[in-house]
């Protein structure tokens, strides 16, 4: 599954088979898709900010999407400035959505396929890509990478030696956390696991 930022699309890559998701919302096309994250019902949040030009821009508002099982392509929220980083909490009860335009994170209840309730706060904070272990505690990408308990405190800040771009859990056991930055990638062996 990839975001294509600059072909406004969202799709699926299966050998040389590439299937286009989204394109569009209402009759109008996409701003400029940037993270997603796959929930538990065979859907697909993603958020859906405009970079670039805006020359061409047919969509106001800069928000986040749904994709059910079935294609279908609905609002989840436009209450968010700049949405970009996506995350679930591990029982997936909860949607995180970075939002640099405001320099927040938020935290949103999930309450069914595609429907969020209960905007709050959860750190004060922008983010580009993100992450989440198995203790809930979500990975921000900022100056370096910042760690934010459940509860929304900063517990911990992983310095790179350039600024990180995106955060994910993978290697052995999932316990190593793969960041990539602006030209180098890197890897730092955790006594956590990821989550997701």
């Amino acid at each position: 599954l990839a975001c294509e930022g600059g072909n406004h699309r969202i799709t699926s890559q299966l050998g040389d088979e590439i299937t286009v998701l989204a394109d569009s919302i209402d009759g109008k096309r996409l701003n400029s898709p940037n993270d997603l994250v796959l929930d538990t019902m065979g859907g697909i949040y993603f958020t859906d900010p405009s970079y670039g030009k805006d020359e061409g821009r047919v969509l106001e508002r800069e928000s986040v999407y749904y994709i059910n099982r079935k294609g279908e392509i609905s609002l989840a929220t436009d209450d968010v400035t700049k949405p970009n980083g996506i995350i679930f909490s591990p029982d997936y009860s909860i949607l995180y959505v970075a939002d640099p335009g405001e320099s927040k994170i938020w935290a949103f209840d999930v309450e069914g396929e595609g429907k969020l309730a209960n905007k709050r706060e959860f750190a004060p904070t922008g983010s580009d890509g993100m992450t989440v272990d198995e203790r809930g505690n979500i990975y921000v990408t900022a100056d370096n990478v910042k760690v934010w308990s459940p509860a929304g405190e900063l517990i911990a800040e992983i310095d790179v030696p350039e600024r990180p771009a995106n955060v994910t859990f993978g290697g052995a056991e999932n316990r190593t956390l793969y960041i990539t930055a602006r030209t180098g990638f890197y890897a730092v062996e955790m006594n956590v696991a990821g989550a997701l």
